[in-house]
């Protein structure tokens, strides 16, 4: 028997802090909720039924991928959709469910399944972004791998700006951060011993995990084995998460190794020509090695390629995306600015004090020129804010980026 269009397929334990809010917002927008509880002890089970879902339930293995396939099975809709607890869906403002739904039966045949933009939220911002593949028809997706488990699917996906993912995830206390810390290290490493390392991503997701933590020297022992497979031909092009590269120069910065940091950056973007956050890391690394001309045109290719990727989503691919949002927008062109007063400074000094042997009135001539041009150009004589402004080093914690210091 089908039950309709769209199935929510979902795998929870313990989950009462979050499922509500996740099942509020995809109670109007599927048609049937199933919900596989691999040993709740609190309410969980209790709210999923309120809200209309079909609960099974299986204990847990240590396996993510086998629970989602769990979930899978008993999906009845023509398509189906992955989301967890600990997220929202979220209908754009200028469609809606039912609409969203007619897109559904309107999907040419050749594409099996959808992706969708995912936001990861913390701290109240959007630590990250990347296109998610969410949405499959029915029978034509299987899960693997433990932790990280990924769909596999034959055929390419179609991007839908309809819908988005809100996750909230890592936006936890932490005490309860440190626990899904090690409970996800304890399932890669033993990936690991077990030798299930063919693709490396068991790497990539080490090197991810003690990044996230902020443990940089094991971060760049996992990054750096990952790199050494991409190498050596064993993972193809199409399959390397080019994601590692932003990373691994940001944890060699954090370490203090420069050549290391250096290397990763140019590797990244020999392989990765316009991306946006490894222009974001190159303005970082031009802050650290006090290098203008760098900071120059790392900020300026971060504001042009800013405002193409919002221009086409497609640019985020399935990679994810940490510096798409408007507060490091604002830190690109506070830098450019802060440099350019800084060089114009010096020039200005130089031309001043340093040619005693033109004529003064000759000086005075191209000062004169220069404070029209100022004043032309409505450049504020002050800035001035509200309230204190939050010190540029606490936002760039926040937004994980390297403390910018005006030399």
């Amino acid at each position: 028997m089908n039950t309709g269009i769209l199935t929510a397929c979902m795998i929870v334990r313990n989950e009462e802090e979050n499922i509500r809010r996740c099942l509020s917002s995809i109670v109007s927008l599927v048609d049937e909720i199933v919900v596989v509880d691999t040993g709740s002890t609190d309410n969980t089970v209790q709210i999923a039924e309120s809200f209309g879902a079909r609960v099974y339930h299986h204990p847990w293995q240590n396996d993510f991928s086998l629970h989602r396939n769990q979930a899978l099975s008993y999906a009845q809709g023509q398509w189906v959709l992955i989301v967890d607890a600990d997220e929202e869906i979220v209908v754009d403002p200028n469609s809606s469910p039912s609409l969203f739904r007619q897109f559904l039966n309107q999907v040419p045949l050749k594409f099996p399944a959808l992706a969708i933009r995912l936001d990861d939220i913390q701290k109240g911002m959007t630590a990250m972004q990347f296109n998610s593949t969410r949405l499959f028809r029915k029978g034509k997706v299987k899960y693997s791998g433990i932790v990280h488990n990924q769909p596999q699917v034959s055929g390419q996906a179609l991007f839908t700006d309809l819908v988005t993912v809100r996750h909230y995830g890592y936006d936890l206390s932490p005490d309860k951060k440190e626990a899904k810390f090690q409970r996800t290290k304890a399932l890669l490493l033993k990936q690991v011993e077990q030798g299930e390392i063919k693709d490396g991503l068991v790497f990539f997701y080490l090197c991810q995990l003690f990044a996230e933590h902020r443990v940089p020297d094991q971060a760049v022992i996992w990054g750096e084995k990952y790199l050494e497979m991409y190498q050596s031909g064993k993972i193809e092009d199409r399959y390397l998460n080019t994601t590692i590269y932003f990373t691994m120069t940001k944890q060699y910065m954090k370490l203090g190794q420069q050549q290391q940091a250096q290397k990763w950056l140019e590797l990244g973007v020999e392989r990765l020509p316009g991306d946006l956050d490894l222009a974001m890391a190159a303005l970082e690394y031009g802050i650290w090695t006090e290098n203008p001309m760098l900071q120059i045109s790392a900020a300026g290719d971060f504001i042009d390629l800013y405002q193409q990727y919002l221009k086409n989503p497609m640019c985020k691919r399935g990679k994810f995306v940490f510096c798409l949002r408007p507060e490091a927008l604002a830190i690109a062109y506070a830098r450019l600015t802060v440099v350019h007063l800084l060089e114009g400074g010096k020039a200005l000094t130089q031309m001043m004090n340093g040619f005693s042997d033109i004529p003064i009135d000759f000086r005075k001539g191209l000062l004169q020129e220069i404070q029209e041009q100022l004043k032309d150009s409505k450049i504020p004589g002050n800035l001035v804010v509200d309230k204190p402004a939050e010190p540029i080093q606490t936002m760039n914690k926040n937004l994980g980026l390297t403390t910018m210091v005006v030399h």
